[in-house]
């Protein structure tokens, strides 16, 4: 992940944006499965900060990435001036005298990034009130830098020689697939509780879980094409304490009443089950106070204090880490096909 799923399919998006005059501030939406915090999800901050500059960071490091990205930039103060237009001049959103390092605090190695374009990286900036050229990103490679599950890593910017601003984060461990559970072909009778689990590290904080349905559908005759449909089974689980393998347990009724749902009103097709994909996206224990904090501000009014997440000392945003797990080729048991062809939920889907 470069690919949560090219984050977002990966898993820290900031998908608001507030112009507004007053204190720097951020406030998150954490989405699992995609990285579009690379991609190109604007940044939800305050562009007006009173004082010094400050640096907005957003980073997701994983220790199965081949490079790294860190967006960093900067908040500040325009005396009453237009938010909006301020927004649109790349020479007031990125610093120009700043030197990121990466520390391995194991070690004490430090290791420097290069301040690169994103749309020259494959990571164009969405469409939205920020600049979109150019789309400045820091970048460290795993043959500069690898990272394994446990440590424990510093981020570092410098400015005129002095630490401007800090944050660390400890990197997950890989996720690993429970083969077992559910065994496949998956028995999914309406009545049986199928229960799918994976390992993990210790120090995972939140979990999003969806099983990807394939199928393909006739659009015409002896013409096929392939559909992939995204059953969320929750986007913000929370492991128990001091374990090292989660699971989530679903009803196989859910799973037809799911496909009804989903493929309910559509043109009346022949269609083919090809398969199932679990996916699961991990994230940090920063990750999980972010939501956890943004889930309490839910129903608060402008007119009362709304905390914020942050855990970049000197700065605001979200420095973490995040792993991914995609178990394919998930089949189902005979009798759980004629349950999709015949069953009362789903025998007017038009399943062969």
């Amino acid at each position: 992940m470069i690919a949560l799923t090219q984050w977002i399919n990966q898993v820290c998006c900031l998908n608001r944006s507030r112009l507004v005059h007053g204190q720097a501030s951020l406030r998150m939406i954490i989405v699992f499965g995609t990285l579009a915090l690379l991609s190109g999800c604007t940044n939800d901050i305050d562009l007006e900060a009173p004082g010094e500059e400050v640096p907005v960071v957003y980073g997701l490091l994983s220790a199965r990435d081949t490079a790294h990205y860190l967006r960093i930039e900067r908040a500040f103060r325009t005396q009453g001036g237009d938010a909006e237009t301020l927004a649109q001049q790349a020479g007031t959103l990125y610093f120009t005298d700043i030197t990121v390092l990466l520390e391995n605090q194991q070690t004490g190695q430090q290791f420097p990034l290069q301040r690169v374009d994103g749309a020259e990286e494959g990571y164009p900036r969405q469409d939205g009130p920020f600049a979109q050229a150019p789309n400045y990103l820091y970048k460290i490679t795993d043959e500069v830098i690898n990272f394994s599950g446990g440590e424990l890593v510093r981020l570092l910017i410098e400015r005129n020689n002095d630490v401007f601003a800090t944050a660390q984060t400890t990197i997950l461990s890989p996720l690993e697939p429970s083969l077992n559970s559910p065994f496949s072909p998956i028995n999914m009778a309406y009545e049986r509780q199928v229960r799918f689990a994976w390992g993990h590290g210790l120090n995972v904080g939140i979990f999003q879980v969806q099983l990807i349905v394939q199928i393909r559908e006739e659009i015409s005759a002896g013409q096929w094409e392939d559909r992939r449909l995204t059953w969320m089974l929750d986007e913000a689980l929370l492991p128990d304490n001091d374990v090292t393998r989660s699971s989530i347990t679903v009803l196989g009724e859910q799973f037809y009443r799911f496909l009804a749902n989903t493929l309910a009103g559509e043109p009346p097709v022949r269609r083919q089950f090809m398969g199932m994909a679990l996916e699961v996206i991990a994230g940090g224990s920063e990750l999980a106070e972010a939501r956890q904090i943004d889930q309490a501000n839910a129903g608060l009014t402008a007119a009362q204090f709304i905390p914020e997440y942050s855990n970049i000392s000197g700065g605001v945003g979200v420095f973490s880490s995040r792993a991914q797990l995609q178990r394919t080729a998930l089949r189902l048991n005979g009798p759980s096909l004629d349950s999709l062809r015949e069953g009362q939920l789903t025998q007017d889907l038009n399943f062969q």
